[in-house]
């Protein structure tokens, strides 16, 4: 009441105004009326001139006046009428009671259950949007593997699309990433280079998916790392400008409803959360068998909260994210010193013998150069290549015999695994083995397994009972010296020593094997 008779005040203030103003201007109207025509009638002897002047004068003011009048005039008008509104809204609103309430809430209410109504939701980045109802009826649980710890590429996907209430389809899809395979992700999924060797690449893929991640919702478990992965695939591609994903993260799930409190990270795994829900437990870590169990961890928590599915759908843009700008590797890669002086005695070498001539005077620069790095003399195979090289001075000539041995010793240190690797037929049963590397066919726990099988045993450092040493097809970013290590150093050494111990390469084992 108090503001329907603030609003009557002002009205009638206005009101008055309006009167006053206008009364003044007539006033003001008249007097300039009166004062022409006084002029005219005491000065007779206007001109002509002086007299159209006047008279212009005069209409020009009332014309002015008059547009000024009708400007005021509009604009307290639409003042009057505005303060007439909102006068009628406050004698109109009366205090709502009990029951008006109760009845206005039951026909909210039966609206939202009739209709399908557009559900505001947190996405990610505070981008806006919304979702219906209706939308959800497609959803396609996901998982990602990948070769290596870089997680920029993509070796294996796991799909289980969920359509009007039913399973309409579960895929599992070997990729090749073109990329690098390291032994930490082997050992976890299981995945290896000779898998994917014939596989379709990621753009094959995509064409064959991206209809239903694009128009489903995606169900993932730590759902920003699959997502990631993809989208810097996608960029790979120069596709991904523009690109949103609608995903719903069973890892948030479990925390809001199972758990409803912070936990340890160890309890929000898949694998904990698929034995707690009681799943039927597949094979971890493969992407299939993980979509599954994404999917029991998503139906049990629907079923026993009955949480809304738009509330919880966010938004992954694939435009944020940037290719990796350098390689992690889960080992450090730095050369050993005496790697590095390898390759520069190499290198001496090889320049020297341009020619095929290694001359008396080049034989003792490397002489020399030996000397200078006296903590290599006694390491092989600098201490190979300086007794030849000493020899060869004592008799004042290099025959074509020590020139062959230096350029093997400097060929056979710098690549061994080449050089060395046995040709001789391999027998595995009852003999020891031991693995250098990463390999083609799998993981180290794998090969191992396999040489087991066959009734070998396998030893994880290279003694004087090791029979083959296995060097991988991959090689290993470990590599003390690049393209071999400690392992492949150590059997050369006892080779010189004239310990029996054989390196063989991972090819020539698989081809004995028949595998």
């Amino acid at each position: 009441m108090k503001q329907h008779s603030k609003h009557s005040r002002i009205r009638k203030k206005h009101s008055k105004a309006f009167l006053c103003f206008r009364f003044f201007l007539i006033v003001f109207i008249l007097s300039i009326l009166m004062i022409g025509t006084t002029e005219i009638s005491e000065n007779r002897s206007l001109s002509t001139e002086e007299s159209v002047y006047i008279i212009s004068f005069l209409i020009s003011s009332l014309v002015l006046v008059g547009m000024g009048l009708w400007w005021i005039s509009r604009t307290i008008s639409k003042l009057i009428k505005r303060h007439n509104e909102i006068d009628k809204d406050v004698k109109t609103s009366q205090p709502a009671t009990t029951s008006t309430l109760l009845s206005t809430t039951e026909q909210t209410l039966s609206v939202t259950e009739k209709e399908t109504i557009d559900i505001p939701i947190s996405v990610k980045n505070d981008i806006k949007q919304s979702i219906k109802e209706q939308d959800c009826h497609s959803l396609v649980f996901l998982d990602i593997e990948t070769p290596n710890i870089n997680n920029s590429s993509v070796c294996s996907l796991g799909l289980v699309k969920f359509e009007n209430n039913a399973v309409l389809y579960e895929k599992s899809i070997l990729i090749n990433p073109q990329d690098k395979f390291d032994s930490f992700c082997m050992d976890i999924h299981g995945i290896c280079p000779a898998d994917v060797e014939k596989a379709k690449v990621f753009a094959e893929v995509w064409e064959e998916i991206k209809t239903d991640l694009l128009s489903s919702i995606i169900v993932a478990h730590n759902a920003s790392f699959d997502l990631g992965v993809l989208a810097i695939e996608l960029k790979r591609l120069g596709i991904n400008k523009r690109m949103k994903f609608r995903y719903i993260d069973t890892m948030c799930l479990a925390s809001n409803y199972i758990y409803q409190q912070k936990v340890a990270k160890g309890d929000l795994k898949l694998e904990t959360l698929a034995n707690l829900v009681g799943a039927e437990r597949w094979q971890a870590h493969d992407a299939l068998s993980d979509a599954k169990d994404c999917y029991s961890v998503f139906a049990y928590c629907k079923e026993k909260y009955n949480f809304s599915i738009p509330n919880e759908v966010q938004e992954f843009d694939c435009s944020t994210v940037k290719l990796p700008t350098q390689q992690v590797t889960y080992y450090k890669t730095e050369l050993r010193e005496d790697t590095k002086l390898l390759n520069e005695l190499k290198a001496i070498i090889e320049s020297s013998s341009n020619d095929g001539i290694l001359t008396l005077e080049e034989v003792s620069n490397i002489v020399d150069w030996c000397k200078s790095h006296g903590s290599l003399e006694l390491k092989y195979p600098f201490d190979k290549v300086y007794s030849v090289c000493l020899h060869a001075l004592q008799d004042n000539y290099v025959s074509e015999n020590e020139h062959n041995q230096i350029m093997a010793l400097c060929n056979i240190a710098s690549n061994p695994i080449e050089s060395c690797s046995s040709m001789n037929e391999i027998t595995i049963q009852g003999r020891v083995f031991c693995l250098s590397g990463d390999f083609r066919h799998g993981a180290k726990s794998k090969i191992t397994s396999i040489l087991e099988n066959f009734g070998a045993v396998v030893k994880t450092s290279v003694t004087k009972q090791v029979d083959y040493l296995v060097t991988g097809a991959m090689g290993s970013d470990a590599y003390a010296h690049g393209n071999y290590g400690t392992k492949v150093e150590k059997a050369l050494k006892m080779q010189s020593e004239g310990h029996v111990i054989q390196i063989i390469t991972e090819e020539k084992l698989f081809e004995t094997i028949g595998l």
